[in-house]
Formats: structure tokens, sequence, C-alpha cells
């Protein structure tokens, strides 16, 4: 009689992968939104430029648990390329075409909610009154990289496009109507 418990070999990626995802980001949630790094943000920098700071440190953090960190361990302990998660450049030319189609779309998808009066809740994130090129760069840079890191590890060691979805819910969902129409290509 077999055990209910028996390990094989197939378990490995889907048990690393939803592990992983969703340890990374309890330790990213717990840590970004920490009172305690906070507090220390406002005593080092001011309340003014704790607005800056720390949201660049909520971004750096994702970058760490949500892209880094699992991207190292998947790519340690599983059999994968880099490439088999999506990462190469075969069909450049058909990824470039992807990329300026859905980007035209998520753009103007983007404009007409920029002026909806829910979406000021939430963005921008950094609220200061005046924003010197200095930080327009820095923002958007870190935007950048965090979705890459967030997209990345949320589609490429998550199984489920759920575990993608919860990771939007405390925003209340609403990030969730940008990438849905990526969703079907990837």
């Amino acid at each position: 009689m077999e055990s209910v418990f028996a390990w094989e070999s197939s378990y490995l990626a889907p048990v690393l992968t939803i592990g992983l995802t969703t340890i990374c980001f309890i330790a990213y949630w717990y840590i970004a939104k920490s009172e305690t790094v906070r507090n220390n943000y406002i005593k080092k920098y001011g309340e003014e430029m704790t607005k800056v700071y720390y949201i660049i440190f909520q971004k750096y953090t994702g970058v760490l648990f949500l892209g880094i960190l699992p991207t190292i361990i998947v790519l340690i302990f599983l059999p994968f390329k880099l490439s088999e998660y999506g990462l190469n450049l075969n069909n450049s030319l058909t990824t470039l075409y992807w990329i300026l189609g859905l980007g035209i779309l998520i753009f103007v998808m983007n404009f007409f909610a920029a002026r909806k009066p829910e979406n000021y809740k939430i963005y921008p994130q950094i609220r200061i009154k005046e924003w010197p090129p200095k930080f327009v760069v820095i923002n958007a840079i870190t935007w950048i990289c965090y979705l890459f890191a967030y997209v990345f590890a949320m589609f490429a060691t998550s199984p489920s496009t759920m575990e993608v979805a919860f990771g939007c819910l405390h925003k209340g969902g609403g990030p969730l109507r940008g990438p849905t129409p990526l969703w079907p290509p990837l």
C-alpha cells in the first residue's frame, strides 16, 4: 500500500513555487509595511522626505523578496533555465510587437483610469508637493524594477494566476485590471 505522504520528484516544482511565493510575499509584506522601519525613516529623514525614501525602500524590498530571492532559489533547485521561464531573446521581433501592442493598450487604459477619483487613493504613492526631476527618474526606475521582479516572480514561480490575484488584493484588486489583458499570451 502506497503512503499518502510518499514524495515524488514531480512534487518539487509546485511545492517549492507555492511555498516560496507565499513565504517571500509574507516576508516582503511585513518588512515593507513595518511601522518600526517607517518610524526609523521619519527619525532619519523627517516626515516629508520619508514619503519619498520609504516608498523607494518598499519597492526595493519587493524587488529583493519578489524577484531576486525567488529567482535564485528556483534556478538552484529546479531543473529549468531562464529561457524556459520566458526570459530569452528568441522571437525578439514577435515579442517586440506584443510589447508595443499591449503597451499601447495599457497606456490607453491607464490614461482613462488615472482620471478616476478612486485611483487617487492609491497613486501616486509618493505624495510630495514638488517632484524634482531626480525623484521622477528614481520613481520610474523603482517602479520598473519592482514590476519586473513582481511579474517575473508571480508568473515564473507561481503555478496559478490566483497567486498573482492575491498579490493585488491589498490594493482592492484595482491593479489587476491593468495586466489582465496580458495573461492570455503569457
